[in-house]
């Protein structure tokens, strides 16, 4: 089977159509592309759509009904794609329309999406602009990723970070630093003995005893900023400006913490990593 695009024009001769010329154009390779590519649109796993430049979804594939809920009929020419991202979201699609009106690559980002059920689905994509035969732009298309599944994976992979940082933060606390403290106070012990016995080694013990009191504030230190109790009881800009004075201990590194309003982290597992 061969395909043709046939056109036709009239001759006109005295007023009247003496003659009609044709011309024909083989297009059967352009429609099996065509063919190949309705297929892979219709059977990709990822989530596809093609947008008017204000946002107004014109064709999208099953994937697409299937992560957002809603059918064709209900998405095609009735919503556009600003209608199914949450509010906070929007500045996100703006920045990716001015980049590829700019002239720019395909631009990807992340989002969330709101399901035809209310729920969100936290997505990554990938848009770019859509050129018509005179490689003038007709439209957005984009290829969207469910990436609930990552998500949740580096939730895990967080929250595990955070238990094994707690749990590290209290034996270095309770386990080293009453073994250091044990041997502050031996040394001290030791020093005052020999300090008594005018005995020439109660600088070193002296010295000892420095280094060991030195050694407990770092462990404690180092503790306090494996398990932030002021994450707890005065926020996460307490528990940086901690942290600062922690380093300048620790390291003689100047740090400073600019905080002018408190910053709220419901989740406790995020403020920790911060």
């Amino acid at each position: 089977v061969a395909w043709y695009d046939n056109r036709l024009s009239p001759i006109m001769r005295n007023g009247r159509v003496d003659c009609i010329v044709s011309i024909a154009r083989d297009i059967t390779e352009e429609i099996i592309l065509l063919e190949r590519f309705q297929s892979m649109f219709k059977s990709s796993s990822e989530a596809i759509c093609y947008t008017s430049f204000r946002g107004l979804l014109l064709e999208v594939n099953p994937a697409f009904e299937s992560l957002t809920g809603y059918t064709r009929a209900e998405l095609i020419n009735n919503k556009r794609f600003q209608d199914l991202t949450p509010p906070e979201h929007h500045w996100r699609d703006i920045e990716s329309i001015k980049h590829l009106m700019a002239g720019g690559r395909p631009y990807a980002f992340e989002k969330e999406y709101v399901r035809k059920n209310g729920l969100r689905v936290p997505i990554r994509l990938v848009a770019f602009l859509v050129l018509g035969p005179d490689n003038v732009p007709t439209g957005m298309a984009a290829v969207i990723e469910d990436i609930t599944e990552r998500r949740q994976m580096e939730k895990t992979i967080l929250e595990a970070s955070a238990r094994e940082q707690t749990k590290l933060g209290g034996d270095l606390h309770d386990t080293l630093g009453q073994t250091i403290t044990g041997i502050s106070l031996l040394a001290k012990s030791l020093r005052g003995r020999l300090a008594e016995s005018k005995s020439p080694q109660a600088a070193d013990a002296a010295r000892l005893a420095e280094l060991s009191s030195l050694a407990v504030r770092q462990a404690r230190g180092l503790a306090r900023g494996l398990l932030p109790a002021e994450l707890q009881s005065a926020g996460l800009c307490e528990a940086l400006r901690q942290l600062a004075i922690n380093v300048n201990e620790l390291f003689w590194v100047q740090c400073r913490v600019d905080c002018p309003r408190e910053v709220v982290l419901k989740d406790r597992t995020a403020a920790v990593q911060l």
